[in-house]
């Protein structure tokens, strides 16, 4: 590991380089950061509890139906970011077999980042960034997710106790149909968690709530049953994630996923909210959909 990273100004400028020259990975550049996330968040698990490496781990998968797209130079990026110098990754694998069913993804131990292709979308000069520039500064830069682990470990066992339960507690909501297993949600809730510190390590805005709406996005677009056959809740999420889809850039002008709102009991809890003229302009929603039971569905999406 190159000592050099082991001084808080040397190991910022290091990583906000990193974060820089991720973004070269175009429309993949989210995924891919996230995949950083969760390789940062697994090192701080084992390193503040080694006995959930075996027991509680999940794996990553840079996945996509498109071959050549950069699933490979990923691995390899992140193996140096380790200080590893090879392309073999002990904590992910790249798929890109069309029968794999992304089901799959959000019920077993698999944390799925999907890249979206071909390469050529990504313009000639950002590839060669991404071979000429980032490749290097890894090689100089050896260990920079380890140095950063280091340095910041002791932030992270302050606050993970607390700051993954309401993260996990956000996911189960949002992810109730798919039923995922409790360490997916904890593998999903730590990277959450660790791409928040990163981002703001580097000075740059934690943006966790657009990271939760690009999960829901990301992870439940599948098909699903006809209008007809789903149920209300059902009906909202389908009319949320075409909204996302459609314009993602001001979904949090309308999505609220940090507010508190009061449950049964009268206790504050974390909530979601929704603006009501947009729920109004779910057409799947607002004229199939009874006011009881699209309050149910609200009280459903509350945290």
């Amino acid at each position: 590991m190159n000592s050099d990273l082991l001084k808080y100004n040397n190991l910022k400028q290091a990583f906000r380089r990193f974060h820089t020259l991720s973004q070269c990975f175009g429309p993949n550049t989210r995924p891919f950061q996230l995949a950083a996330a969760f390789v940062l968040a697994r090192i701080l698990r084992n390193a503040s509890s080694p006995g959930d490496v075996w027991t509680e781990s999940s794996l990553g998968m840079i996945f996509s139906k498109t071959k050549c797209i950069g699933k490979s130079l990923s691995l390899y990026l992140l193996a140096l970011a380790q200080g590893i110098p090879s392309r073999v990754h002990l904590m992910f694998l790249s798929g890109g077999n069309q029968n794999v069913c992304g089901t799959s993804a959000i019920v077993g131990r698999v944390v799925r980042f999907n890249y979206t292709g071909p390469r050529e979308d990504i313009p000639e000069h950002d590839s060669w960034i991404l071979e000429n520039s980032m490749i290097p500064h890894l090689q100089e830069n050896k260990g920079l997710f380890l140095a950063w682990a280091i340095l910041y470990i002791d932030v992270w066992k302050r606050i993970y106790s607390e700051a993954s339960v309401i993260i996990k507690t956000i996911l189960e909501r949002v992810f109730a149909d798919a039923q995922p297993q409790q360490r997916w949600l904890k593998g999903v809730s730590s990277l959450v968690l660790a791409n928040a510190m990163i981002r703001l390590s580097i000075d740059r805005p934690a943006n966790t709530s657009h990271v939760i709406a690009y999960l829901i996005h990301d992870i439940l677009v599948e098909e699903t049953p006809q209008d007809s056959e789903l149920s209300p809740i059902q009906k909202l999420e389908r009319s949320i994630l075409q909204a996302i889809k459609c314009d993602g850039k001001n979904v949090l002008t309308w999505l609220h996923p940090g507010i508190r709102v009061a449950d049964k009991a009268g206790k504050k809890v974390p909530g979601v909210a929704i603006k009501t003229t947009t729920i109004e302009g779910f057409a799947s929603v607002s004229h199939t959909v009874s006011s009881t039971q699209l309050c149910i569905t609200l009280l459903l999406l509350s945290i």
